[in-house]
């Protein structure tokens, strides 16, 4: 059965060598694109922790302490 197996592996050698090409693209698809999010979160945090997070928006004309 094994000896079968691989007689028809090494006959078809174009199909083996495709179907580990595909393998091999979906592998590398995929870890990329972990890669690129994992990045995309890393430069977003920075941006953020270097944004200034203190800051008080009042409405024109309104004085503090002075409610409506």
């Amino acid at each position: 059965m094994v000896t079968a197996a691989l007689r028809s592996l090494l006959a078809r050698r174009a199909r083996l060598a495709m179907s580990l090409f595909a393998v091999l693209l979906g592998v590398c698809f995929a870890f990329g694109s972990l890669i690129f999010i994992s990045t995309l979160e890393r430069a977003f945090s920075a941006v953020q922790s270097g944004t200034v997070s203190d800051v008080v928006v009042r409405q024109a004309g309104v004085r503090s302490g002075q409610g409506r």
